[in-house]
């Protein structure tokens, strides 16, 4: 039924095309309006035959979008589980919509899941190490247990600069959902055009305050001699220049968690 409306309504409007034109010339403005009238009425008519609702015949005829129909090879999927994204038609203009996701006071929504969560379990946790031989007791299978008690869903990204191998990573971290590891990161020794887009790395790109209300990244850098913190300067100044407050730990004990 919609492929014989779809044919009926390009014969009428290539009918009506062809007279409006010779109208049009020969007769003038006035009659070329009535002709528009006489294709609308007649498009009634097909439409009440296939048993469709015409509508509005003009947007019919000539409107460029239609409620509720995106347009064929349009997304409007912005990939962000925390905004609700919806086409829309309006005055014979389509657009994306792209509305935040609503949270009490006090919640931001969980990039990972979409769902409202505490600020605080939210701030993400960054740990730049490339090496942790020096870990200590309780061991990082032990501390990570303790950590998950504190911060449910505390997101973590551990960032090694080195090969996979030189940290030792508990089986609890690997499995945990809220967790990234990413090895081979590169140091950027301050130089913009050798760092990596750590941003995206640790996924900080939406903790601004403003997408969120947690604008600040919980940052651990080991300074133990084989790792400084001037390797890694550049990541600190992007955060910087996208309003993220970047919380410190520095130390050389190389315990990361």
């Amino acid at each position: 039924m919609k492929n014989f409306k779809q044919i009926g309504f390009y014969v009428a409007l290539n009918i009506c095309a062809k007279r409006l034109a010779a109208i049009w010339i020969s007769a003038g403005v006035s009659i070329a309006i009535q002709l528009i009238g006489i294709a609308c009425s007649a498009w009634s008519i097909f439409a009440t035959f296939v048993k469709a609702s015409d509508g509005d015949c003009f947007k019919t005829l000539f409107n460029s979008c239609e409620t509720g129909k995106p347009p064929k090879g349009s997304d409007c999927n912005s990939f962000n589980p925390c905004t609700t994204d919806t086409y829309v038609c309006e005055n014979d203009i389509s657009y994306c919509s792209h509305t935040p996701v609503q949270c009490l006071f006090g919640t931001s929504c969980d990039q990972s899941d979409g769902s409202c969560k505490p600020d605080d379990g939210l701030v993400p946790c960054v740990a730049v190490i490339d090496e942790d031989d020096s870990f200590g007791s309780p061991n990082q299978y032990q501390l990570w247990e303790s950590f998950r008690q504190a911060y449910p869903v505390r997101p973590f990204r551990l960032l090694v600069p080195n090969p996979e191998g030189g940290v030792t990573i508990p089986s609890n971290f690997q499995e945990d959902p809220y967790t990234v590891v990413r090895f081979d990161v590169v140091r950027d020794y301050g130089r913009n055009y050798d760092a990596e887009d750590w941003m995206s790395l640790c996924g900080l790109q939406d903790y601004d305050g403003k997408t969120t209300s947690v604008g600040f990244v919980g940052l651990f850098l080991d300074d133990s001699g084989s790792l400084k913190k001037s390797e890694v300067i550049a990541f600190l100044a992007r955060t910087t220049e996208r309003n993220i407050q970047v919380k410190e730990v520095v130390n050389g004990n190389e315990n990361w968690i």
